[in-house]
């Protein structure tokens, strides 16, 4: 015969495996990701080093084309939208984590689950700290220090947006040179920041909307 409904010690443990589950796959969920950004990677910088080191025909270098420009901006623009996407998956996986943490405190502090465990049971907030000359935020020290796992995921994410964001726009602004010659270096400037702003923000608010979980909690 099955049981309906958990008691508090398994419900304590299920909020436990949770946690644990969202922490152990967060890493497994960016190396998905991370093969996709490493083979666009790979490929922005098999063009890149045609841009930089063009070949030479009759002792004159041959230089990028309109549609080289073009690519290396969407190539960058890919790599744009992965990297937010590894934001918005660490982001995800953290709210899923913490609210586990939470459920888990607020067990131990407002039901009867206190009276079963162990006196100094474990639980998120009330771990013994580390003695202060035992931990250094020099990250040159092997000591270790207060820093969260899932934050560096996040700015992982983060710098890849600036990175690939940058080149995107450099590469537009080369591939309007490359098509209307008659620009200025402002025009240009300002022609590509616009573009890039406007697919950006476009790619931004899809992504987000189709990302967002339906659950209420």
């Amino acid at each position: 015969m099955m049981k309906d409904e958990l008691t508090e010690r398994e419900l304590y443990q299920e909020l436990w495996q949770g946690r644990d589950f969202e922490i152990n796959h967060l890493w497994q969920r960016s190396v998905f990701l991370g093969v996709f950004m490493v083979a666009i990677a790979a490929g922005y910088g098999g063009l890149a080093l045609k841009l930089l080191f063009p070949e030479c025909k009759d002792g004159a270098s041959v230089v990028s084309t309109f549609f080289q420009q073009l690519a290396g901006a969407g190539l960058s623009y890919l790599g744009m939208v992965f990297s937010i996407l590894w934001v918005l998956m660490a982001k995800g996986s953290k709210f899923l984590q913490e609210r586990y943490e939470a459920s888990i405190s607020w067990m131990v502090h407002n039901s009867d689950i206190a009276k079963d465990l162990p006196e100094q049971a474990p639980y998120h907030g009330n771990l013994k700290p580390l003695a202060e000359d035992r931990c250094s935020d020099n990250i040159f020290s092997p000591c270790p220090a207060h820093y969260s796992v899932s934050a560096v995921n996040w700015v992982v994410g983060l710098m890849g947006i600036l990175c690939w964001s940058v080149l995107c726009m450099v590469h537009l602004g080369k591939a309007l040179e490359k098509k209307f010659e008659q620009l200025n270096a402002l025009q240009v400037a300002l022609g590509s920041i616009g573009t890039f702003l406007l697919l950006s923000a476009v790619s931004l608010f899809m992504l987000t909307w189709l990302c967002k979980s339906q659950s209420e909690w």
